[in-house]
């Protein structure tokens, strides 16, 4: 009887689901944990290449545009990499393992040519052992390598090589409208005065134009921001050429008609004078001022200004602005004529759409050299990216990820 009721229970038991299901929960659940594991562990891996090649690319160009914008020794340039991928990773909290200096390899290499042109290249490796969760640890895997490879090529042509740079600028109605961009701002306004000398019959009036400015604060309007841009532009120009010897720079606005142009002259502090005193008013025409600064960059007296002062041939170029659409759709016509002919004769055309409506984009973006040249400015921001763009491109400096 006693036998027969053991060998009865021992049946039940693995009659059991119950018995079953316990037994395999209990036999799986290490498996489980252990892809658990590795589930959070790729995730980490994955987060740790992200952070480790944002680090390395960001070194790699931040050290070779030093070397070639601040003539930074190969030496220097070594430390200002790893100290930016040491701050870069410091913020980071769950990188998995610490990054020493036996991880991180960096190598520049600096190459600068006779005519002052130069290519500066950087290397930067990042080496590290994630350590796994214990979780992962169940299949014996303590931790994985992770490794990163970026390079960064930054080249910079001779600064003597000569330019001339024609700017026509909109300062339509619609360039007094109101950007994204709040902050201060400078406002220009006319003052001008009247002065009188003698009494009577023989007195004589004289006139003294002036333009007055004063501090505002608020959403800072499409003109100003015109002039922001405008002067980083210029400010990249007169670096590329603190003697004033190889680049001409001229202005002209327009609204519904042009106003008077500037000249082409050497450096660029009248041009920045003539942008300053922008005020924004009136209807839009551009034929005109794109006539004018065509005419003037293909006249042969500024092939002649540069061949007497510095020997060379300048590199022309046109940067066009618009906010808006021209009034009279004969004046696209002219337009796009005159945009024709300048690349024609070989003018390099920049154009910048701020904030404008379709008719405007579309004819800028038929005058622009190619579609490299057309910036689509949809805020404030955008328009100073995009004249500091051009400035970069006009002085020749270009640093770019190569790996």
């Amino acid at each position: 009887m006693t036998n027969l009721s053991a060998s009865h229970a021992v049946k039940q038991f693995f009659r059991s689901r119950d018995g079953n299901f316990a037994i395999l929960t209990a036999l799986s659940l290490p498996v489980v944990i252990a892809f658990v594991g590795v589930a959070i562990d790729m995730s980490r891996l994955l987060n740790t290449r992200t952070q480790l090649q944002s680090a390395a690319d960001s070194a790699a160009l931040v050290a070779s545009k030093a070397m070639a914008d601040q003539g930074m020794t190969e030496a220097q340039a070594k430390v200002l990499a790893l100290n930016f991928v040491n701050s870069q990773l410091a913020l980071d909290n769950d990188l998995g393992g610490t990054l020493d200096k036996d991880n991180i390899d960096i190598v520049p290499t600096k190459v600068t040519n006779a005519d002052g042109s130069g290519t500066y290249d950087v290397q930067v490796k990042l080496n590290l052992d994630v350590k796994m969760t214990a979780m992962t640890g169940l299949l014996g895997i303590d931790s994985r390598p992770v490794s990163v490879n970026s390079a960064a090529r930054t080249s910079t042509e001779s600064t003597k090589s000569p330019l001339s740079m024609y700017l026509v600028l909109d300062r339509s109605g619609s360039m007094a409208w109101d950007t994204d961009q709040y902050g201060t701002y400078e406002v220009s306004y006319d003052c001008s005065y009247w002065t009188s000398e003698g009494r009577g019959r023989n007195k004589v009036w004289e006139y003294h134009p002036k333009t007055c400015t004063y501090s505002a604060i608020g959403y800072i309007p499409k003109i100003y921001a015109l002039k922001q841009a405008v002067s980083n532009l210029m400010a990249q120009l007169a670096a590329a050429d603190p003697e004033q010897k190889y680049v001409r720079t001229a202005a002209v606005s327009y609204n519904s008609d042009m106003d008077t142009p500037l000249d082409l002259d050497w450096g660029t502090a009248k041009t920045l004078a003539y942008v300053d005193t922008l005020i924004a008013d009136g209807g839009t025409d551009s034929s005109q001022a794109v006539t004018t600064a065509r005419n003037a960059l293909h006249a042969n007296s500024e092939d002649q200004a540069h061949k007497k002062k510095n020997g060379g041939v300048p590199v022309k170029y046109m940067v066009f602005m618009t906010d808006g659409e021209n009034n009279d759709p004969k004046s696209d016509t002219k337009t796009k004529k005159e945009c024709d002919d300048a690349k024609r004769e070989g003018t390099i055309i920049y154009t910048v759409a701020f904030m404008a409506p379709a008719a405007g984009k579309a004819l800028l973006s038929y005058c622009a050299t190619d579609a490299a040249h057309y910036f689509d400015a949809s805020n404030a921001s955008d328009l100073i990216a995009a004249f500091n763009s051009i400035g970069a491109q006009a002085t020749s400096k270009v640093s770019r990820l190569t790996q």
